[in-house]
């Protein structure tokens, strides 16, 4: 195989060696995938102390400040919340899109440090497959920022998903799998844009070199 041929000093075969996590006809998957479950804990947690500690309503000098705060200097209201408890949406919120990015980053730097990996021809894909992965990634990466970050999503209001919106628990639960959700998308796109430009070289030269 071409890429067994790339000295490892290069960085080439790690490349080929840490696309797992989107599992398409062929591709490179996990062997012993090593979950950083303290780390899930130390930064998942604070979502459901949050949901515990912060009242619902701005009732005090002190949260009417911190309420204020958040709109003037921070993201405000967005993601999902819910007007049956409208601060304790907005501080978990503001957690999620302020600090989410930067322990995505250290739960990417963990799995694939701390992971095993098995190799196998992702460059043999069908070609359609292969041309659609990114933009389906990048499509659903801009969906993702853009629930979270630029729109508000009042869960009362929502049929499907009002439930999440009855109780400060259940917003927890709901909030800290959409955490989870950026934790693994940041993985994703870590792993896929690493190896798909080699991968798609390949390809090119496999083209090229067709009589």
């Amino acid at each position: 195989m071409f890429f067994r041929k790339l000295p490892c000093h290069a960085g080439w075969c790690e490349t080929f060696q840490i696309y797992g996590v989107l599992k398409v006809q062929s591709g490179i998957k996990f062997v012993k995938a090593k979950v950083p479950y303290f780390f899930l804990a130390f930064t998942l947690l604070p979502i459901f102390f949050f949901s515990m500690l912060v009242p619902a309503y701005a009732d005090t000098s002190f949260y009417s400040a911190l309420d204020s705060d958040i709109d003037r200097y921070f993201f405000g209201s967005v993601g999902f919340g819910s007007s049956n408890f409208p601060l304790v949406s907005k501080v978990v919120a503001n957690y999620i899109c302020l600090l989410a990015p930067f322990f995505a980053l250290g739960y990417s730097y963990l799995i694939i440090s701390k992971s095993k990996f098995t190799a196998s021809n992702f460059e043999d894909a069908p070609l359609r497959v292969f041309l659609m992965l990114p933009f389906f990634l990048v499509l659903l990466s801009f969906f993702v920022i853009y629930i979270n970050y630029l729109d508000y999503t009042n869960l009362i209001a929502k049929k499907k998903m009002s439930f999440f919106g009855r109780s400060e628990f259940l917003y927890a639960i709901l909030s800290s799998g959409i955490m989870y959700l950026i934790y693994n998308l940041t993985l994703v796109n870590i792993l896929f844009f690493r190896y798909y430009p080699v991968a798609a070289f390949i390809r090119f030269r496999r083209f090229m070199s067709q009589p």
